[in-house]
């Protein structure tokens, strides 16, 4: 017979409430983490992603409910991309114990990255925005360091 695992019941097989394979295994199982953005992040992207809906209205031409819907989108993709680079700033690019190994190694969540920059790409060119439009709008790190600016003055 097989060795009798400490974090598993018996006679079910089942994994034990509290035990650590169970957190750390499962689609809907959360492992607590420290790697998650702050609060302070979150509310500047939340402020960053009002104020580039306001902007987005403003400068679309004949506002309807499919381009309503275009910048519903494009916002929703830009709150995931930031998201995604908010985590990878402070995790890193590279998985460590992959370096540790040798291997270089993006985090899983880059190759998801790259979808949403093209889906977002294609709802601004769905939208009828020139070039000059997409520039105007700014990173969240150019409205940090514009702030920073008006505290200065």
């Amino acid at each position: 017979m097989g060795k009798a695992n400490p974090e598993r019941d018996i006679k079910t097989g089942k994994f034990l409430p509290g035990n650590t394979l169970g957190m750390r295994h499962g689609a809907h199982a959360v492992k607590p983490s420290a790697k998650v953005p702050s609060v302070r992040g979150i509310r500047a992207l939340a402020r960053h992603l009002d104020r580039l809906k306001s902007e987005l209205e403003s400068i679309t031409p004949h506002l309807d409910i499919k381009k309503q819907l275009l910048i519903n989108q494009i916002i929703s993709l830009e709150e995931k991309r930031q998201l995604i680079d908010m985590w990878v700033k402070k995790v890193g690019l590279v998985i460590p114990e992959k370096v540790r190994k040798r291997r270089l190694e993006l985090q899983p969540v880059m190759s998801f990255y790259i979808s949403l920059m093209n889906s977002q790409r294609l709802a601004v060119l769905s939208l009828g925005l020139n070039e000059d439009h997409v520039r105007r709008l700014m990173t969240p790190l150019e409205i940090v360091q514009a702030e920073e600016k008006k505290r200065e003055k």
